[in-house]
């Protein structure tokens, strides 16, 4: 049954980005409603191919994610996978453009948006985020040994000074946005982790979401914005190939360096509004774990770090430390 005042109250209009621009006091009751009156709804927005189902009950989406063989992540994680094709299909990356073209029902359709758009290019690629059980498990189990709890809790101390530290920023008694103040938390962890000076964490959180925006399917994305990407996308590599480069082999840090390669995205690899997520590899090869640390050490290492913002998003970048390659094939 609907009451007078669930009606008064209009409910989500999920595929909108401005539903989400809007102040708390109007977003948040509306989401309320939606809740209240139908927990399990099905929303199919105009101007999309098909809808989906909005499930706002804890109960409904564990049964959800333990029923994948009723709802599959492989078929699409985000609203905008669920777009007209014709509207996102220059955001993808050839192959799945071709795909695309093909005779797709609903479903494959959105595999293959969401495919396309998290591959980095790769038609193979395989993700966490689009595996259902049992390998969704298996990759999880291998991902999570990066997170293992001796680690978690040896920084728990760090944690409680960042909590604090974004704690102090609040006046008591007025009324804040937890996901703008403490939920702030997880990114300043992070940042630290990958060596990101403090005076420079606002600035990378920054970019990151703005690089979360960028690789967002945008049914709306014009042609001008497209060309910006492609503009970007060129001046990013060559400003890793001709000033960034030279400035790592240039410095004292560099010395300690036996061998540095980048390996760069090939430019026909993007899709005509492909952002990219990761653009490429640097691989930099030490005599011992001794002269890696002596590397970080040299004080000129703070120039060549001061130089990544200027060109990439740091708050993205992974590290891997490996030893000597296993070789599985040496040539024929």
């Amino acid at each position: 049954m609907t009451t007078e005042a669930e009606a008064a109250v209009q409910w989500p209009a999920w595929e909108s980005a401005a539903f989400y621009m809007q102040d708390a006091e109007v977003m948040y009751p509306s989401i309320a409603a939606q809740r209240h009156g139908a927990p399990v709804y099905w929303y199919h927005p105009d101007g999309y191919p098909t809808g989906f189902w909005v499930l706002s009950k804890w109960e409904h989406q564990r049964f959800v994610g333990s029923h994948p063989e009723l709802f599959s992540s492989r078929f699409g994680f985000a609203i905008g996978d669920a777009s007209d094709p014709s509207t996102v299909i220059g955001q993808l990356p050839e192959w799945a453009q071709k795909s695309l073209e093909g005779d797709l029902g609903h479903a494959e359709t959105r595999r293959m948006i969401a495919k396309g758009k998290l591959s980095m290019g790769d038609p193979d690629f395989e993700g966490l985020i689009l595996s259902d059980p049992p390998r969704h498990g298996r990759i999880r189990n291998v991902l999570m040994k990066a997170l293992r709890p001796s680690l978690v809790r040896s920084l728990k101390g760090r944690i409680a000074e960042i909590t604090d530290e974004f704690l102090d920023e609040i006046t008591p008694g007025e009324e804040v946005d937890f996901v703008t103040s403490l939920g702030r938390i997880p990114a300043a962890l992070m940042t630290e982790l990958i060596g990101v000076p403090r005076d420079m964490r606002d600035r990378f959180i920054e970019m990151a979401s703005a690089q979360m925006l960028a690789i967002t399917i945008d049914p709306n994305r014009s042609a001008e914005e497209v060309e910006r990407i492609a503009r970007l996308t060129e001046e990013f590599h060559t400003y890793w190939r001709d000033r960034h480069g030279p400035l790592v082999i240039s410095t004292r840090s560099g010395s300690h360096v036996l061998r540095y390669e980048q390996h760069h995205r090939a430019l026909s690899d993007y899709g005509p509004e492909d952002d990219g997520q990761y653009d490429g590899v640097t691989e930099q090869w030490f005599e011992s774990m001794e002269e890696y640390r002596a590397h970080i050490a040299e004080k000129d290492f703070a120039d060549v770090w001061a130089d990544l913002p200027k060109f990439l998003d740091v708050d993205r970048l992974a590290f891997v430390v490996t030893e000597e390659p296993v070789v599985i094939l040496a040539g024929r």
